[in-house]
Order: structure tokens, then sequence, then C-alpha cells
């Protein structure tokens, strides 16, 4: 009688399993970048490079709003404000857009002249066709609105023009003088201060 530890193997095809070593994956080590202790210098808004043009950088935009509107006051003063006003409320929105949003696509020359003499002529057209009608400042300024956005010079304090033009009943000559010559001289200062902007961003900080 043969004992357990002695029995035979009944499947004699049956074969240990060979176990082989697996292959362990090479996994390509990627270089360890420490960061810099120079890292490039990216120029924003909040970071010129003195803090006396930081402190002039943030005020610029009051102190250009006060020199339009002022040089045009002045102006106002010197010649006769019933035949030639040299000052009209969209102006003072006309600044904050540009000076305030310099790059707003609302602040470039194309739209702010363009926005507000074509609502202007809208304003003088319906004058000129309705008269003093109570329907001539709302068809007015919903032509202004229209051909603005037509044209895409959509400028939103030029919405007003037609306003001042019927309340004034202004002539032709309101395109030159107020507007076109207002208007013009705030694009100037207010291509200025983009062009200031664009040097003062582009300055390397030395601090």
């Amino acid at each position: 009688m043969t004992s357990a530890t002695s029995r035979p193997n009944r499947n004699p095809s049956r074969k240990k399993r060979r176990t082989y070593p697996q292959k362990i994956k090479q996994t390509k080590q990627l270089p360890i970048v420490l960061p810099s202790s120079h890292p490039p210098h990216h120029p924003t808004i909040a970071d010129p490079h003195t803090q006396h043009i930081k402190r002039l950088f943030h005020i610029a935009p009051y102190i250009l709003t006060g020199i339009g509107l002022g040089t045009l006051s002045i102006a106002h003063g010197y010649t006769n404000p019933l035949a030639y006003p040299m000052l009209i409320a969209g102006f003072g929105s006309t600044c904050y857009v540009l000076f305030f949003l310099p790059s707003s696509v609302l602040a470039s020359p194309r739209h702010a002249l363009g926005g507000h003499l074509l609502s202007a002529c809208s304003g003088l057209l319906c004058q000129s066709v309705l008269g003093t009608s109570v329907w001539t400042i709302p068809l007015a300024v919903v032509l202004a609105c229209w051909i603005m956005h037509v044209t895409e010079t959509t400028h939103p304090p030029a919405a007003a023009t037609p306003i001042t033009v019927i309340m004034q009943h202004a002539s032709p000559l309101f395109l030159i003088i107020p507007l076109g010559l207002g208007v013009l001289w705030l694009v100037i200062l207010s291509e200025i201060h983009k062009h200031w902007r664009h040097h003062l961003l582009r300055a390397p900080n030395h601090s």
C-alpha cells in the first residue's frame, strides 16, 4: 500500500509551467526642468518699469479727458456759443470710450469719427423731413443706430448726436463745428495715448 506522499502523477503529460522573469518596460526619463531664477519678463498693464510711470499710467485717462474737454471748453468760450458751440454732451461719453477703453474696437478713429458724423447726418435728415415732430428724435436715433450697424462704425456715444442736432436746430455746418473738429481733437489725443501705452508695455522692467 503506497503512502500519500509517494502517489504517482496521474497525468504524466502535464508538465510544470516554467516561469520566466517579466520584462520591465524601460520608460524614458524626462529631464527635470527646474524653474529659472530669472524668469522672462512679460510686461503687463499693472507692471510698468517704474513706480512713477505706474501711477501716471493709471491717471492718464483722467488727465486726457480733462485736457480734451478743457481745450474744447476754452475754444467754446472764445467763439460764439450760440452760432458755433464747441461742446456737445456726446463728447463726455466719447472721452470715456477713447481713454478708458483704448483697446476696444469702439475706440478706433473709424468708429469714433464715422459714428458721430453718420449719426449727425441722420439727425439732419430727419429734421429736414419731419421738422419738429414728436417722432423726429426717436426716428433719428433709430436711423443712426441702423446706419452705424450697417457701416460697422458702431460708437455708442454717437447715438446721442441726433438728439443734440435736433434740439439745437443745427445746420449742416454742425458736421464741421463742433462735431468734426471736436471728435478729431479727441481722436488725436486717443492715438497719442495708445502709442504711449504700447511703448510702456514694451519697455523692459528694471525694478
